[in-house]
């Protein structure tokens, strides 16, 4: 009774099941003004929310695009891994997630959260805690790391190094894994994770759980070496020589500078947060000052 084309016909038995529940019905562009419903060019249904999912006979047709999915840098499935954990489902709600992202644990903790303003039940009341449920999901995922962390079953007979051992270089080496490839990443530092081991802030990012999701990737087959600095003690000549194909994720080490008077006498933010996390409780001064607020904050 719903279809465009009964609609389109007007039988008595559509008239009445659209009537009390679809504004494209109801009020066409000529008639009453012009409503921005999914099936005039919207993002959603009305019969999803509001009053009128509850007059809704055969459900509502799904919002063309999901603002938090495409707010994500990642473009993670929300709504698909949102309902399993909602159903109890941790382990299929894992399977979506990992699609796009490997590292929920870290991410959950880190990410800036650009879906969550995005979200539409902020329209009712609040967003969903989006951050906080993949956070959970994350570290539900490195309590079964044996189970979902898993070598492939079959292998490609390719070999690929990853340099770096950062986000990107992780997120490289699981999906090259999981597509059956022989992967080796390089780190020139002497534990892996880059900036995440190195640049945030224990408190924020505690390096268990870096620890955690490097034992969960190793459980997979993938190689770490550490103390290797590519470029010096090995030349990207040798690793083409050596492997199928190199994937350099080197990070952003290299800071912009402020271009003022004076500024080699300053502790760049990074480099303090390095020292900070390499254990060095070494006072820069008496009296201190700090340019720009997130630095601030994070002290």
């Amino acid at each position: 009774m719903a279809t465009p084309q009964i609609r389109n016909t007007a039988t008595i038995g559509g008239n009445l099941c659209q009537e009390v529940r679809c504004w494209y019905y109801r009020y066409p562009f000529q008639i009453g003004g012009r409503i921005e419903c999914l099936r005039k060019g919207g993002k959603i249904c009305n019969a999803l929310r509001g009053d009128h999912r509850y007059h809704s006979i055969f459900g509502a047709a799904g919002v063309s695009v999901y603002p938090c999915s495409s707010n994500c840098p990642a473009h993670v499935d929300i709504p698909s891994y949102l309902s399993q954990v909602r159903n109890g489902n941790w382990t299929e709600a894992a399977r979506v997630f990992l699609d796009f992202n490997p590292i929920p644990a870290i991410t959950g903790r880190v990410c800036p959260m650009f879906c969550e303003p995005e979200c539409f039940r902020s329209e009712l009341d609040e967003s969903v805690g989006i951050r906080c449920i993949e956070r959970s999901l994350g570290d539900e995922i490195l309590r079964r790391m044996t189970e979902i962390f898993t070598p492939p079953e079959s292998e490609s007979g390719k070999r690929i190094a990853v340099i770096g051992s950062g986000p990107a270089g992780l997120a490289a080496a699981y999906y090259l894994r999981r597509s059956g490839h022989r992967v080796t990443v390089m780190e020139r530092m002497a534990e892996p994770g880059g900036m995440l081991t190195y640049s945030i802030p224990p408190y924020r990012l505690p390096r268990e759980v870096v620890r955690k999701q490097i034992e969960a990737l190793k459980g997979m087959g993938i190689k770490f070496e550490v103390g290797v600095d590519v470029g010096k003690d090995v030349s990207i000549a040798k690793l083409i020589s050596r492997f199928d194909a190199v994937f350099l994720a080197c990070g952003a080490w290299k800071e912009r500078p402020l271009r003022i008077r004076g500024e080699r006498l300053t502790l760049s933010g990074l480099e303090f947060l390095n020292k900070l996390n390499a254990d060095s409780r070494e006072i820069p001064g008496k009296k201190v000052a700090v340019i720009g607020g997130v630095m601030w904050l994070w002290m």
